[in-house]
């Protein structure tokens, strides 16, 4: 069989690193996490003034991470690839690798992901940038969702994450969260 990219996308807070995470641990995959590549790489203060440069190392670096665990047969849990351009890498790297891919959305009430950032900005340690409100907000102005053409399965997940799938045909992903 082979090795799978499984790529989640959603909103700031919605829950695509608790759901990676346990997607990636019950698949034994390995999970490379863009917003942990940021945060381990750079400063908050590199990051302000050179955003889209970080971004291009980070990708660089998830890029040659892929094509090796790829080669071991291994699949791989993307998380935080959000841009339509970036959704298109990940295609074109899927095909160029020969691997499966599949797209997850994952989706919150905005009121509950608010509070989640808000209490991971409390909690967390380097491992994600802090984001305050004026940036949730403004970031919520700029997502980038799925279009019409674009594939990819959905997951409701809720106060409680408990995460729902809801597109047919979607039932091999068990992520709900106990």
């Amino acid at each position: 069989m082979r090795p799978k990219i499984h790529a989640f996308d959603g909103e700031t807070g919605a829950g695509k690193t608790t759901l990676s995470k346990k997607l990636a641990k019950e698949l034994k995959a390995y999970r490379i996490n863009h917003d942990e590549l940021l945060a381990i790489s750079y400063s908050q203060e590199q990051l302000a003034k050179e955003h889209a440069a970080c971004c291009d190392r980070a990708n660089r670096l998830a890029w040659k991470i892929v094509e090796r665990v790829a080669a071991l047969g291994i699949d791989i849990v993307m998380e935080g690839w959000g841009s339509r351009e970036l959704r298109d890498q990940i295609r074109g790297k899927a095909k160029e690798l020969g691997l499966d891919l599949e797209f997850y959305l994952v989706t919150c009430p905005q009121e509950e992901r608010l509070k989640r950032i808000r209490k991971r900005n409390e909690n967390s340690g380097d491992d994600a940038p802090h984001i305050t409100d004026e940036d949730f907000f403004r970031m919520e102005e700029i997502e980038d969702v799925f279009g019409e053409n674009e594939v990819f399965t959905v997951i409701k997940n809720d106060q409680h994450n408990q995460a729902v799938v809801t597109t047919p045909g979607a039932a091999a992903l068990s992520v709900v969260t106990p």
